[in-house]
């Protein structure tokens, strides 16, 4: 076929004794009307039995067989969620994958029986997304990103317990936020001392930055 996916997944999280594949940059070679977008994809594995499985996003089982087609459990595949734009990062948290993408923050989640092929949950935390890939910053308790707006921090909710996305330089450094430019702000690169617990960004504040030129 000439309907080739030519993009690749930029990003791999480890989780419910599985792997799971995102970031995919969609470019296809003669695209028909029906392609899938897998930029909003996120590919799983089947349940690790050996490094060859970790490649299995797919079931066991031939889906056309009349003879045995059912899912089970334990197997591979994938998850679509077609709001999210590019996604840009996969984070195991707890028991849960958070997807960092363009247009907001999902958590994929077992249900009480785990996570399992044949059931599981994607839940939307915020709708404020990623503006900078390389932003994110996993730190023990909570992971920060840059949005548009401002630095978020997502952090349980104390009544539900759920992850929730909060402003954290609203109140404190967000006029210093506002004048970085886009270019600098798409680009910014974080980290996490662990020894300090000190969040850290760096980004270029050259007024003739583009995001091309270094």
């Amino acid at each position: 076929a000439s309907d080739i996916e030519t993009g690749y997944p930029s990003c791999v999280a480890f989780a419910f004794q599985r792997v799971f594949y995102s970031g995919v940059q969609s470019s296809i070679i003669a695209p028909t009307v029906t392609r899938p977008n897998y930029s909003a994809y996120v590919f799983y594995s089947r349940v690790l039995r050996s490094s060859g499985d970790a490649g299995q996003c797919y079931q066991d089982a031939d889906p056309t067989s009349e003879v045995d087609s059912e899912l089970v459990d334990t197997d591979g595949g994938y998850i679509n969620i077609p709001d999210s734009g590019q996604i840009y990062r996969l984070i195991s948290k707890g028991d849960q994958i958070l997807v960092f993408a363009e247009e907001g923050i999902w958590a994929i989640m077992g249900d009480d029986g785990g996570f399992r092929g044949t059931s599981f949950q994607v839940v939307k935390i915020t709708s404020f997304g990623v503006m900078a890939p390389y932003s994110v910053v996993d730190t023990e308790d909570t992971v920060l990103y840059w949005n548009r707006g401002g630095i978020y921090s997502l952090i349980p909710d104390p009544s539900s317990g759920r992850l929730v996305s909060k402003n954290i330089t609203e109140t404190t450094i967000q006029t210093l936020y506002n004048s970085i430019d886009q270019a600098a702000k798409i680009n910014a690169v974080g980290s996490f001392d662990p020894v300090n617990r000190r969040v850290s960004w760096m980004y270029n504040d050259s007024s003739d930055y583009t995001g091309v030129t270094f």
